[in-house]
């Protein structure tokens, strides 16, 4: 917008804000591929006892009142952008190779022992 000033991202200040809602989707591209899931997130923070609110798009798993990290433009706080924290995607990722993991294990371990 014309007029407006706002500071670089890497002087932006950084809160902890809350999931308020999750909306989630689910949709196949077609008959061939697996259906992809789509979280529209919406959550708050406050700023000087202000409270702004943003949202976005996400594949991941968020849930309601979930404490997530957020930054903003100290010059216009309602400017914000969500940083991702590398912890929830570390577990996020250790959970999906345990699984993926676990399940052949359990399986092959009860077919060979059927036999």
């Amino acid at each position: 917008m014309a007029g407006e000033v706002s500071v670089a991202k890497t002087d932006w200040q950084y809160t902890d804000g809350t999931v308020s809602n999750v909306i989630t989707s689910t949709y196949a591209y077609n008959s061939y591929t697996r259906p992809a899931t789509d979280c529209l997130v919406t959550f708050t923070y406050e700023v000087d006892g202000h409270f702004y609110g943003g949202e976005f798009h996400t594949s991941e798993t968020y849930v309601e009142g979930q404490t997530i990290t957020v930054g903003y433009d100290p010059a216009n706080p309602e400017k914000n952008d969500l940083v991702k924290s590398e912890a929830s995607n570390l577990l996020w990722v250790t959970f999906m190779w345990i699984t993926r993991i676990s399940i052949p294990a359990i399986f092959i371990y009860f077919l060979l022992r059927r036999c």
